[in-house]
């Protein structure tokens, strides 16, 4: 009774907030008597009041005691799944919410908890949880718009942008009656397609019409989120006028400065990206990534002394910063290919950065995957597919790892296996849309002879970045050297036709990139890999094989038209031998007719004629026996033989 007044008096300074008095009762409580209700209690207190990983330890202590006496408690399963959760061990964490979910099915925080815990590992899992809530709480209405948000972010990460984008709306909307719900998602309350499925939300429509919703301080997040899932679309038009939407109600937002800084520096537009990004050093937060992405812009241009200052701006603030020392390892690596008599030299600096960093972390794979690249420019091709194949096992979510070891099979001429590491870069990390992987793609192809795929791969980039000249002049080389191969040695007309189509296509692209100045506002598209020189080496090289392959093509036709008349004097001439030939054949077949109906008709003669003398025999043999049976002929009347009787007859 004493230990069983303690736990209340516990309970009540617990409900009251007095939580020191409460643990001070419940110690009492526990010196007296033990229970699960007062372990549970007393975990509860030394979880709150718990300040280091002792006081953690000692409330897990208590919710497994009451584990042991009470395995199936849904609170007690929650509370230390939770505490399992916070020190890292969320495999055990998910199985004791599993548990949890087991006992109590329609709990909806078991649900909710078990469902934010499986966002990491099952994303599966994860989404029928929150599925389950929705159903739990059974009115779409009421569902809080973090759980449609949660569920958009699920979606998103896995690149589902149509069911993101319905969860993010969703979550936009909030608690509104149906008929102003259908309204706010569609513009208007009777849109319907002719099958009665609502249509594609109208998502220009609401940024006229509903600002108030989408930029609403409990609503920030979610258009945030949303932008995002159009910029990673493609839709950059709708993502900008969000991300700007939100700097003009939210000027301290300046994750928008950095996705607008980012998509200006995708779309070639760099002195605009330049800009962003200074606007985002207003926030202290993200002072040193802004100036990481003005380095990463001079980086891009190839102006290594530019991206070095701005580096160093980094450094200011921390002098450890990996990002920083593997773009330093960056500028050394691209030096060595710029400068060969400096290669060795460069090489080694790189390879010290990339040491650096794993000296201090030794479990960072950007700088594993960068020292294998050194390795790789060094010549050890052994080395460096050592050091790839680990930091692949190590994780397989990176892209530039599939890159860097389809570049190393590119280097050692295999080909296939370049291809198909580009591929699958590409499906399953870029939904096919990234141009630096799809120009990799395209060298593989170009390397290996393939030209038409190389052709059609840099076409396909050129869809997705128009603006960018490294594609266009690449486009232009394809054309060139695919012409070149169609007009060797075994050039037919319907080949050469071919190379000087491609000549014609290759010989504008090289003279719009010879009239393009160099971009001294960086405003405009970048030329990093190739000269002007170099343009107007190869457009020389068009027009003269244009015009030499023009000639040849008239040789050639005047040949084939040689060609088809000998061809068809031969066919004439044979089909006269032929017509010979039957005609000698018909003429003995008709002979041998003619010789065999002649002799049919001797014989039918000869025949004719040994019937005519058979004829006659006859007749003369008649006429002799007839005069023989007249001379015999002396009396008619007839005898009468007589015989002697024998005896007995009578």
């Amino acid at each position: 009774m004493q230990a069983e007044s303690k736990y209340y008096l516990g309970r009540l300074a617990q409900d009251s907030g007095d939580f020191q008095s409460a643990m001070v009762h419940f110690e009492k409580a526990h010196i007296i008597a033990d229970s699960p209700l007062l372990q549970f209690s007393r975990g509860q207190m030394l979880l709150h009041q718990s300040k280091s990983p002792e006081d953690m330890d000692v409330a897990k202590h208590c919710f497994k005691k009451v584990l042991q006496e009470v395995p199936e408690n849904c609170e007690n399963l929650r509370v230390l799944a939770h505490i399992y959760s916070e020190t890292g061990r969320k495999e055990k964490a998910a199985e004791l919410l599993k548990k949890a979910v087991a006992s109590k099915p329609d709990n909806y925080d078991a649900n909710l908890e078990l469902a934010q815990l499986l966002e990491t590992s099952d994303y599966q899992a994860a989404v029928k949880g929150y599925e389950k809530v929705v159903a739990l709480i059974g009115n779409d209405a009421k569902v809080p718009k973090e759980i449609w948000n949660n569920m958009g972010v699920l979606h998103h990460q896995f690149k589902r942008f149509p069911e993101a984008e319905q969860y993010y709306r969703k979550a936009l909307v909030g608690e509104v009656p149906q008929d102003e719900y259908e309204e706010r998602l569609y513009g208007t309350s009777d849109v319907k397609a002719a099958d009665g499925k609502r249509m594609r939300w109208n998502i220009e429509n609401v940024l006229q019409t509903h600002s108030n919703v989408l930029y609403s301080p409990d609503n920030i997040t979610v258009t945030y989120n949303l932008a995002r899932l159009y910029e990673e679309d493609l839709n950059w038009e709708v993502a900008t006028q969000l991300y700007k939407g939100i700097l003009a109600e939210h000027p301290n937002y300046v994750d928008c400065c950095m996705r607008l800084g980012m998509m200006c520096k995708s779309k070639g537009e760099i002195l605009k990206a330049s800009e962003w990004y200074r606007d985002a050093m207003t926030s202290t937060a993200r002072r040193c990534e802004a100036w990481t992405c003005v380095g990463n812009l001079h980086l891009e241009k190839a102006e290594w002394s530019q991206a070095q200052k701005k580096y160093e701006e980094v450094l200011k603030n921390t002098r450890t910063d990996p990002y920083v020392s593997l773009q330093f390892a960056n500028i050394f690596l691209s030096s060595a290919k710029l400068y060969p008599e400096k290669k060795a030299k460069y090489l080694g600096v790189a390879q010290d950065y990339c040491f650096s960093v794993l000296r201090r972390d030794p479990t960072n794979i950007y700088a594993a995957n960068g020292l294998a690249i050194v390795f790789t420019e060094l010549g050890h091709f052994d080395d460096a597919k050592e050091f790839f194949m680990q930091v692949r096992e190590a994780t397989s979510s990176i892209p530039d790892i599939w890159i860097n070891i389809a570049n190393l099979n590119l280097i050692q001429k295999q080909y296939e296996n370049a291809i198909r590491l580009y591929k699958t870069c590409l499906r399953d990390f870029y939904n096919n849309s990234d141009p630096n992987v799809l120009l990799y793609l395209a060298k593989a192809y170009f390397e290996d002879g393939q030209f038409e795929e190389c052709k059609r791969t840099i076409q396909k980039a050129i869809r997705i970045h128009p603006w960018n000249l490294d594609l266009w002049f690449n486009l232009a080389l394809t054309l060139k050297e695919n012409a070149l191969r169609l007009s060797d040695k075994d050039a037919t007309v319907a080949k050469t036709e071919q190379a000087i189509l491609h000549y014609k296509a290759a010989i504008p692209i090289y003279g719009h990139l010879l009239e393009v100045t160099a971009p001294s506002d960086s405003a405009r598209p970048v030329r990093r890999n190739f000269s002007t020189s170099k343009c107007g080496q190869h457009s020389t090289l068009c027009v003269g094989n244009l015009d030499v392959s023009s000639a040849n093509l008239k040789i050639l036709i005047e040949k084939e038209q040689q060609r088809s008349i000998e061809l068809e004097e031969k066919r004439a001439k044979a089909e006269r031998i032929v017509q010979e030939k039957r005609a000698k054949a018909e003429r003995i077949v008709q002979e041998r007719m003619r010789k065999k109906e002649e002799e049919l008709r001797q014989q039918e003669r000869e025949s004719s004629k040994y019937e005519a003398e058979a004829q006659n025999l006859i007749q003369l043999a008649l006429s002799s026996r007839g005069k023989s049976v007249q001379g015999t002929a002396i009396d008619d009347t007839p005898r009468k033989r007589t015989k002697k009787k024998k005896s007995g007859e009578e």
